[in-house]
């Protein structure tokens, strides 16, 4: 989304197709109690373009290295490719304690530092678009930023679809306003983060849903 938007900005493109889609199955140890439960296939899309309504505002993103280990595969492809014989099919590993203590502890902060580029005050926001990593993760990270159910709008799509990833957030957004909770046009704050560990957010209006 920020790379559309600063294309669009730039005035290099008029309208840009943004897609992410998952098929987590496929890298699912199925008797992996602390991953198989979790994740989910899905695929979701937001068409960005130039418009007098609406607004995207400044994207913020990062990425902590030195916890990469925390989501990862094993083994690696490197390892599948260079034996595919005697090397087993990757899978997706998490390390779902510490995950769940970077993500309550480290996600409220960039919260605030997407809610500052985007020229709000954290009491501005009336819809929240977490990553759907799971429902604890995301209660926490709520209360920390002493958001309630009566302040705030709180994407919760993970309860339907599980943690898909690259897909989560268009699929929040989609459920959203599509179940009534949340309307074209109000002011939404999305966070997403990953493997890496990797993360970006941004403001932005609430988009219509096709």
């Amino acid at each position: 989304i920020g790379q559309a938007a600063a294309l669009i900005n730039s005035g290099q493109s008029d309208t840009i197709l943004v897609i992410g889609s998952e098929k987590l199955s496929n890298v699912i140890d199925r008797n992996s109690r602390s991953v198989a439960p979790i994740f989910g296939d899905g695929s979701g899309a937001a068409l960005i373009t130039r418009t007098e309504s609406g607004h995207i505002r400044r994207t913020i993103w990062g990425s902590i290295g030195e916890q990469s280990h925390l989501i990862r595969q094993e083994p690696t492809w490197e390892q599948q490719r260079t034996d595919p014989v005697g090397t087993p099919t990757p899978f997706l590993m998490m390390e779902g304690t510490e995950v769940f203590r970077w993500a309550t502890t480290a996600v409220p902060k960039i919260v605030s530092e997407i809610a500052e580029a985007g020229g709000i005050a954290l009491s501005d926001i009336e819809v929240f678009v977490p990553h759907q990593a799971n429902l604890r993760i995301i209660d926490g990270v709520a209360r920390k930023l002493g958001w309630t159910d009566e302040s705030v709008v709180v994407a919760d799509d993970v309860r339907r679809a599980g943690n898909t990833s690259a897909a989560a957030l268009p699929l929040a957004i989609a459920d959203l306003i599509s179940s009534g909770r949340a309307k074209p046009g109000q002011i939404a704050l999305q966070v997403s983060f990953g493997a890496g560990l990797s993360y970006a957010g941004q403001v932005f209006d609430l988009p219509k849903v096709a």
